[in-house]
């Protein structure tokens, strides 16, 4: 798992915030955050609802996500053939949020068509 956990890459390749508010945060790598990407590598839905409520495990993670995230996080894993290959991050960047588990489900339906079109993507490339 650590080995798999290393080799992770989650530059954005898109953000989009609301004009005029802060930009978006940016991403971390795997030391800043291990018991995140282990939730991510997992195809764990992560959610932060306050930067306060990290659990004891991720106290290394503390000091990124109050200098970057904000306020609040949910990130959905994009899985392919069973296999995570991004994420759908969504950051409330000024105000504290609870995620809803609805709102998290909901959200979990928009990811997986994410995740089927990059599928047929990849595979129509292979194909040229």
């Amino acid at each position: 798992m650590a080995d798999d956990m290393m080799r992770l890459d989650l530059s954005p390749l898109i953000t989009w915030t609301v004009l005029g508010s802060l930009p978006a945060p940016v991403a971390p790598g795997v030391e800043a955050v291990p018991w995140g990407y282990q939730q991510w590598v997992l195809g764990k839905i992560f959610t932060l609802a306050d930067i306060d409520d990290l659990p004891g495990k991720a106290e290394e993670a503390e000091e990124f996500f109050r200098n970057n995230v904000r306020k609040s996080l949910l990130s959905l894993p994009l899985k392919i053939c069973g296999r995570v290959e991004g994420a759908l991050v969504f950051a409330r960047l000024q105000t504290e949020i609870c995620w809803p588990d609805e709102l998290a489900l909901r959200l979990r339906l928009i990811t997986d068509i994410f995740a089927n079109i990059l599928h047929r993507k990849k595979s129509v490339l292979r194909l040229e």
